[in-house]
């Protein structure tokens, strides 16, 4: 668990999540972490 988070602006937070969402789909990727701090509008347009 991240002690450190970040918060983005929407758009560059929604362009991140995209850039998790391609590393996840990638079969020989693990584990994906990341410390971005999510609101509940950012997770709704997902």
């Amino acid at each position: 668990i991240p002690k450190t988070t970040v918060k983005l602006e929407k758009e560059s937070a929604l362009k991140v999540l995209k850039l998790i969402e391609l590393f996840e789909d990638d079969d020989d990727v693990q584990n994906v972490f990341h410390n971005l701090e999510l609101t509940d509008e950012m997770l709704k347009e997902m």
